[in-house]
């Protein structure tokens, strides 16, 4: 495929990551950043083919995003919320991101509405409804990001006993309705994760 191609794509997880669950919730912050721009992209017109991409943004909104949130609501907060310290001072921090997670929604189904219409239609034809729920909903996740990237994750890497890490992953394996890989490919997806963590 041509550089446009590739930039135009979703790139799948890496479910070697479920066996180092905190690596893989990186790995899956980088693609929700990657669709984001993929999804800022559709909507100035600049990607080359606007069905696919916009039918490729529309199955990871509905699919992979859920699952992500449910990783972090369901199992990565109540578990730092176990084992974090008092001094770590992080329940207000959980408090605000679970309540725009539910706010989050109502943005993705608006740009889930919008994108699944185009699709229909056949026209790459964005009104002004989604277009500003689709820069809101891009604007929050990368709050979130930020967010998560600087203060939860490291947390939890420093607070999570490895057998904290082992149920985590094996619960975000089961959701994924897939079996928990051994470790023979993970510093291979541990390398590649790195590159990709210091691309553009």
């Amino acid at each position: 495929p041509s550089p446009v191609d590739r930039a135009d794509r979703i790139e799948p997880s890496d479910l070697r990551l479920l066996s180092a669950p905190i690596d893989f919730l990186i790995a899956e912050h980088y693609r929700l950043r990657d669709v984001l721009a993929l999804l800022d992209r559709l909507v100035h017109g600049k990607v080359r083919r606007w069905d696919e991409t916009a039918g490729a943004i529309l199955a990871y909104l509905r699919r992979d995003l859920v699952w992500h949130v449910e990783d972090e609501e369901r199992d990565l907060f109540p578990a730092l919320l176990r084992r974090a310290k008092r001094t770590d001072s992080i329940e207000a921090a959980f408090k605000v991101l679970s309540a725009e997670h539910q706010g989050d929604e109502l943005l993705a189904d608006a740009v889930e509405e919008g994108l699944a219409h185009a699709i229909k239609d056949k026209a790459a034809r964005f009104d002004s409804t989604f277009v500003s729920a689709a820069r809101s909903f891009a604007e929050n996740q990368r709050r979130h990001l930020a967010w998560e990237n600087v203060l939860i994750l490291p947390l939890a890497r420093k607070r999570l006993s490895a057998t904290d890490q082992r149920r985590l992953a094996v619960r975000m394996a089961k959701r994924r309705q897939v079996s928990l890989p051994d470790r023979r490919g993970l510093a291979q997806a541990l390398a590649a994760l790195k590159a990709w963590g210091a691309g553009p």
